[in-house]
């Protein structure tokens, strides 16, 4: 990084496009902004939007999933994203090929076919269609009614590839799990890009919701090769801008906030951090085995303060409150300490608990 000034430029840019300097009004706005939020874990997903969403409670996004405003399905990197229900095809035509290849050789160790994906395909379509769906457990009751076995990772694998083919995606919430439904049905409006116009409006978004970002961040989120970003790029012209360590903006983002910089509990996977390839420029160098101890691809729930991913989070939860604790990677100063305490009371409100900060990280007397 060039200065102190150039990096704090990035840091409120950033923020700013997250949705966590200038909160958003819905939970779609949110999903509509970072194109796809990881949802591995779909209660860590929903304090995501939270987080971003002035005044949400975990019930909007219920309510959003339940709406069919939101879904939640397999669209990169062979992970669990929520995205708007209108984006899912075209997002499929630039990543399922590439899901596809990753997870053969594990579908050929389960001794999964092709006759027995086409047969799993035609019983979903029967036992959900006609604006039917199931739970997990009634789509592979129905599997097995079909003499098709679920057994082991079998049913899982079958499940996701299902939805990367495009036919099923989880659409109503159901505690906190979801109802598998068919695309088609559920969002029979799909946007229609192909080609390098869908790589072009894949920077778009993606440099809407988490710019300014290198070309290798964007390659890396998507699962994509730097070839094929880089012709989504040059399709877009000078809509895109570079700043001096080449990293990309979009020319008609608007200008970061003034003021400071905001402090926030967010959840594990939050693409604030696990957004980017290079994740130092948010995050101090060293840090990574804190948030991902072994490396083991498991991300805890971070602590941004002043715009930084300062440190990670817990709750221990009794009797419908939490007591939060901070594993801070810093000293974190009172000012800092005092917004991230408002924000796990938000995070608390979201969640229909109490929840507070305990004295658990150092105060520099600020």
């Amino acid at each position: 990084m060039a200065s102190s000034r150039a990096e704090r430029a990035l840091v409120a840019a950033r923020a700013r496009a997250h949705g966590l300097a200038v909160p958003l009004a819905t939970p779609r706005e949110v999903v509509e902004r970072l194109c796809c939020v990881q949802a591995q874990d779909l209660p860590a997903a929903k304090w995501a939007i939270g987080a971003r969403a002035s005044g949400c409670l975990e019930a909007d996004v219920d309510r959003a999933l339940d709406d069919g405003a939101v879904v939640r399905t397999w669209t990169m990197r062979g992970t669990l994203h929520l995205v708007l229900p209108e984006d899912v095809r075209w997002l499929l035509g630039l990543t399922a090929e590439r899901m596809r290849r990753a997870s053969a050789r594990r579908r050929e160790e389960l001794g999964l076919t092709d006759g027995d994906a086409g047969r799993a395909a035609d019983a979903a379509a029967a036992a959900l269609g006609g604006g039917r769906s199931l739970d997990r457990a009634g789509l592979l009751e129905a599997w097995n009614r079909a003499g098709i076995d679920t057994s082991g990772q079998r049913g899982y694998h079958l499940i996701s590839l299902l939805a990367i083919d495009g036919l099923l995606v989880q659409g109503p919430a159901d505690g906190r799990a979801q109802r598998f439904v068919l695309l088609d049905e559920w969002a029979p409006q799909q946007r229609s890009y192909e080609g390098d116009e869908a790589l072009a409006e894949l920077v778009r978004r993606y440099l809407r919701g988490h710019g300014p970002a290198g070309e290798r961040d964007l390659a890396w989120w998507a699962g994509l090769p730097v070839g094929a970003v880089r012709r989504g790029i040059a399709e877009l012209g000078d809509a895109i801008e570079r700043d001096a360590d080449d990293r990309l903006a979009l020319a008609d983002a608007p200008a970061a906030a003034p003021g400071p910089l905001p402090h926030a509990a967010l959840p594990a996977f939050d693409e604030y951090y696990l957004g980017y390839a290079d994740r130092d420029a948010i995050a101090a160098p060293g840090t990574f085995e804190r948030i991902v101890p072994g490396g083991n691809g498991v991300f805890r729930p971070v602590v941004v303060a002043s715009g930084r991913v300062s440190g990670t989070w817990r709750a221990a939860r009794t009797r419908g409150r939490a007591d939060v604790d901070i594993d801070a990677f810093r000293t974190l100063s009172g000012r800092e300490r005092t917004g991230l305490a408002a924000s796990v009371r938000r995070w608390g409100r979201f969640t229909g608990i109490d929840a507070e900060l305990r004295d658990s990280a150092g105060v520099d007397g600020e």
